[in-house]
């Protein structure tokens, strides 16, 4: 309940403080008998006298953003006596809520046309309520036919929702706070483009420019090879070469999508640098020009504008400068809700407009003054739960694969969706409702931080980029390469098709969410890197890989064969030499589920079947039995209770080369104490592999080369 209510776009207006969490509690307990420690958060008591038993008094104010404008006050609103006895006991549900002595409270039932007729009666609370029930398709609102709302603990703060399906939507915010002062919707103006978007888009540029010096990088400064300059309603091409090295910039990132576009061709260069008709963009550049006018910048970066799109060499020559192009730029701006052009960057806001219900409940335990909300926050109006920044990351453009580097590189990125826009920089990250220097960021640009030298995080761009999608897989390493850059000339490592050497060995234990449904039709990268997936299909590097036990493979050679000349881009082969202490059979038959466990197989430990569990890349056709080999990679220490951690490859022969192989997913081994395990497990919390050994005949199967019986071994993983 430690919350704030967010204020307007004028210096003039005051925030309305709320009680932090120990003043609601000791409002909540007053006269009690129930002491409360909030120091060690321990109550002296577990019984909790509730405030006196006669009718509280209940009065409220009804306020309504019509036409997203400021609060109105409806006159005419009176409680229905189901709504009036609801908030009668809302300070004893409330106290209890907060005390913890229940997580969810089942406080209010009411049918759809009971709701609906008290709403047009007069109710206010009924008609919120009424707007929750909105957020739910009508085939599901017919089938429930009675609405069972019940208050819940969301970490410090109460929600009113009703669950007809799996899922909350867009429930009622309770708060306890002072009722006296007069509301300020949050957001004004009913488009993403209006005046009041455009003013707070404009004061967060001028706040970071002023204030964040850590978020633009000049040293090694470079500009684009063009760029369009707008100015005085007119635009045309423009080579930077004429331009001030100082000259800022800002970069459009949007869906292409299937819909034609105006692009430059071979045939319009010398047209586009004399005029570019604007009547002849798609909706989503007009609007980047007047976001572009609005931040009084005259130069933009369009890619399908900026690059000739019928010449593959100046297209291969500028995805190498992606890395500058957005590195350098003074601010991106994101349509992040079009699919295509048509779309554009500006809507009218997908939100009801909000509705603001004060509550004064008095009794003998003295006045409690309450604020319910409706919606409580604009990305809890569609999706349950979620901070604006997770909602943004659902949107159509932040699914492509091209827009992740885009947002990583660029020092400041303004993103329109379809209900408000939302600001991210180095220092600060924030919906259209919140304030830098007044409000606390909600999570800073944390892919930001990766290329200024703050963290080097790779693990986080692995699992963010691997679910995006790309129209050519084939664009899979190139669409990330800028970051590859930045992120080496921070923290200089060997790039390897989306790995880098460092701690090679370890990473090399990467697994999949869920298996691909299939393979890619053309090659993206060799099978022991990520990017061999398909695009969409999530990957997971292994979390502190240093961290992990001791390593039973060393990586003795490594072959890149490039595209091109650009060492981040695309490969057309991959070849690790591999040192290792042992290899393992297993084979996978149709029907085999050990303890229930889908994912568990048989694998055999010197003459001995023992379980593993294994994670394949691609769901597997288990039709026929299939052969598979077990690379064990890390081992971990053991602990007292002997308990043994293996990880390693799976591995399938590919049939072309003597002890050549290619990864099909990865293993763990996990026993715990007393389990009934092979010889070579005996040895507390490790497998002492030394024990096994090879035949000649083995060796000439398995291994590309082998130094003896019991190794060292040598394998080539492609």
């Amino acid at each position: 309940m430690a919350e704030t209510l967010a204020l307007p776009d004028t210096d003039s207006n005051k925030r309305t403080p709320v009680s932090d969490t120990a003043s609601v509690l000791s409002e909540a307990i007053a006269g009690s008998s129930l002491s409360f420690d909030f120091s060690t958060g321990v109550a002296s008591s577990g019984h909790v006298e509730y405030p006196g038993e006669e009718h509280p008094r209940v009065t409220v104010k009804y306020f309504v953003a019509e036409d997203w404008g400021e609060f109105v006050e409806k006159r005419d609103a009176r409680l229905c006596s189901r709504c009036h006895a609801f908030l009668e006991r809302l300070p004893r549900i409330a106290t209890k809520l907060l005390l913890k002595k229940s997580e969810k409270c089942e406080e209010l039932r009411a049918t759809f046309e009971s709701l609906e007729c008290s709403a047009s009666s007069g109710c206010p609370l009924c008609a919120m309520l009424v707007m929750v029930l909105a957020h739910y398709p009508p085939e599901e609102r017919a089938s429930a036919g009675v609405a069972y709302f019940r208050c819940r603990k969301l970490r410090e703060d109460i929600y009113l929702d009703c669950k007809l399906t799996a899922s909350f939507r867009s429930p009622l915010k309770i708060q306890l706070c002072d009722t006296r002062s007069q509301p300020v919707p949050r957001l004004l103006g009913a488009s993403t483009g209006g005046y009041f978007s455009s003013k707070r888009a404009r004061k967060w540029y001028d706040h970071c420019r002023k204030f964040h010096s850590e978020c633009v990088e000049t040293a090694g400064r470079t500009l684009p090879t063009r760029l369009l300059y707008y100015k005085n309603g007119s635009l045309r091409l423009c080579n930077s070469v004429d331009l001030d090295i100082s000259t800022r910039y800002a970069t459009l990132s949007h869906c292409w999508g299937k819909s034609p576009m105006f692009k430059l061709t071979m045939e319009r260069v010398q047209s586009f640098q004399t005029n570019i008709d604007i009547k002849e963009l798609s909706r989503t550049f007009q609007d980047a020009l007047q976001v572009l006018a609005d931040l009084e910048l005259e130069f933009l970066w369009i890619d399908s504008l900026c690059i000739v799109q019928d010449d593959p060499d100046d297209w291969n020559r500028e995805c190498l400068l992606m890395s500058s192009v957005y590195g350098y730029s003074d601010i991106t701006i994101a349509a992040a809700s079009s699919t295509d052009g048509s779309q554009g960057c500006f809507y009218e806001r997908k939100m009801p407009v909000e509705q603001l219900l004060h509550v004064s409940i008095v009794a003998s335990y003295g006045c409690k003054r309450y604020t319910i909300t409706h919606p409580p926050n604009p990305e809890l109006v569609q999706i349950d739960w979620l901070p604006p920044s997770a909602l943004n990351n659902r949107s159509p453009l932040f699914s492509r694969g091209w827009v992740l580097q885009e947002r990583i590189l660029t020092p400041r990125l303004l993103t329109f969706n379809s209900s408000y826009l939302y600001w991210q920089c180095a220092s600060w990250s924030g919906p259209e409702w919140k304030r830098p220097g007044i409000d606390e960021s909600q999570g800073r640009h944390e892919l930001r931080n990766l290329t200024i030298g703050k963290d080097y995080n790779w693990h986080e761009v692995v699992r963010v980029y691997s679910r995006t999608q790309l129209t050519f897989p084939s664009d899979r390493l190139v669409a990330i390469s800028g970051v590859a850059k930045r992120i080496q000339k921070v923290f200089p490592d060997q790039y390897l098709a989306g790995m880098w050497r460092k701690d090679l060995e370890r990473l090399l234990c990467w697994s999949v969410v869920t298996p691909q449904q299939g393979t890619p039709l053309v090659y993206q990268a060799p099978s022991w890197s990520w990017v061999s997936l398909l695009p969409g299909t999530r990957a997971n590097l292994p979390q502190d890989p240093r961290g992990f036990g001791r390593l039973l493979v060393q990586i003795a050679n490594i072959e890149m064969t490039l595209t091109g000349p650009d060492p981040m881009g695309a490969v057309t082969r991959g070849v690790l030499r591999v040192r290792c202490e042992t290899l393992l059979c297993g084979m996978a038959v149709s029907g085999m589920i050990l303890s229930g466990n889908r994912d568990n197989f048989l694998a055999n430990f010197g003459s001995v079947l023992s379980s593993v569990r294994l994670r394949l890349d691609s769901q597997p056709n288990m039709a026929d039995p299939f052969p598979f080999y077990l690379l064990p990679v890390l081992q971990a220490p053991g602990n007292k209770g002997g308990r043994l951690y293996i990880r390693g490859l799976v591995l399938k022969p590919t049939n072309k080369c003597k002890g050549e192989y290619e990864r099909i997913g990865q293993f763990r081994k996990d026993d715990d104490p007393g389990e009934n395990r092979p010889k070579i497990f005996k040895k507390i919390g490790s497998v002492d592999f030394a024990k096994l050994s090879f035949t000649k005949l083995d060796r000439e199967l398995l291994f590309e080369s082998s130094e003896g019986e019991k190794g060292p071994h040598f394998i080539t993983i492609v």
